[in-house]
């Protein structure tokens, strides 16, 4: 290849599949080469940030996916069909529902901060399917959490997430409760955020239960989100805090949203 020869291009278009679902993670470049580089687009629209997106993002160069252009392809095809005239406006409102109809909506946050039971009552209301990460974990795996701890240790567990966040983050439009601890694995950020708008649910520590949480029973909760802390700001794109009731709760996170 001859990419040396273009290390000064401005602009860079992604036109291969190269990324595109459910091959998602790979790109056809590191923007890292093109050091002038001041925008990056790619027609790939699912997932909604590509790997390639994702790089300029984490640059801060700015940055489109193709969605937009799928739109106005039909729009142009509607136009020549139905011999009218469809506004920018009208392709604009299109993109935004088809963004919200796309995105997961991804809850992080402690264990025992709700994410299971919040995220149950979100999908109810919003018509979304619901997916709970770590009951797709014991269902693949055959053994409890602690079992798994148990006979694995954290890294087996950790692996283990990772491999289940790799799978449900890749598809798109539901609702996905994660375990307390994958904000500890910066890999995990990409595959959540290469569909989703990332929730953290925040509730107070003396309110977390423990049971059945090997982490939470084996040393302090204070530390435990001291250390954490950071982190899920660093994946969170909204936080909200869980109230007494769920519905509540809900209630902030479609606000948000919205």
């Amino acid at each position: 290849m001859n990419l040396d020869r273009h290390a000064d291009a401005k602009i860079l278009v992604n036109t291969t599949p190269l990324g595109m679902y459910p091959n998602t993670g790979e790109s056809p470049v590191s923007l890292g080469d093109f050091p002038r580089c001041e925008a990056a687009l790619d027609v790939v629209y699912n997932p909604t940030r590509t790997a390639f997106l994702l790089d300029a993002e984490r640059r801060g160069i700015p940055h489109a996916g193709g969605l937009t252009m799928l739109v106005a392809q039909a729009r142009r095809s509607a136009e020549q069909f139905a011999h009218c005239a469809i506004s920018d406006r009208r392709v604009a409102e299109i993109v935004g529902i088809l963004q919200r109809r796309m995105q997961n909506v991804v809850l992080i946050g402690m264990p025992g901060c709700g994410k299971t039971v919040v995220g149950r009552a979100l999908a109810a209301r919003t018509g979304r399917p619901f997916l709970d990460a770590d009951a797709v974990l014991v269902e693949r795996a055959g053994m409890t959490i602690p079992e798994i701890f148990e006979s694995e240790g954290e890294e087996g567990f950790r692996r283990r997430e990772t491999e289940i966040l790799a799978d449900l983050g890749k598809g798109s439009g539901a609702v996905i409760a994660t375990g307390g601890g994958c904000v500890t694995r910066p890999e995990n950020y990409p595959l959540l955020h290469q569909n989703g708008v990332i929730v953290w649910i925040q509730r107070a520590l003396e309110n977390l239960p423990t049971a059945g949480r090997p982490l939470s029973r084996r040393g302090s909760l204070a530390e435990m989100y001291e250390q954490r802390r950071d982190k899920y700001a660093a994946f969170a794109d909204h936080t909200v805090a869980s109230g007494e009731v769920v519905d509540d709760t809900v209630r902030r996170i479609m606000e948000v949203l919205r």
